[in-house]
């Protein structure tokens, strides 16, 4: 699952480069970031969280909501 949605957010992320794809790509991006939030979340319960500590676990939930705003003001400007 983790190579899938690394491939998904590489070719998503390329698609922001081209002003073709721009707005779908960063649709795709804020899509992709809403759907990874509840898995953010279980990882903070975790005794030993994915991503390593469990204070970077923490941090990452607030992270995520700023990275849909930032992907949020690139689809707007689209």
């Amino acid at each position: 699952v983790n190579y899938v949605v690394g491939i998904l957010e590489f070719v998503l992320g390329l698609g922001l480069f081209f002003s073709e794809t721009n707005k779908i790509a960063s649709l795709g991006i804020f899509i992709l970031l809403i759907l990874l939030i509840p898995i953010h979340i279980w990882d903070v319960t975790k005794k030993r969280p994915a991503i390593g500590s469990k204070k970077i676990a923490i941090i990452r939930i607030p992270l995520q909501f700023l990275l849909m705003y930032g992907i949020y003001i690139v689809f707007l400007n689209a």
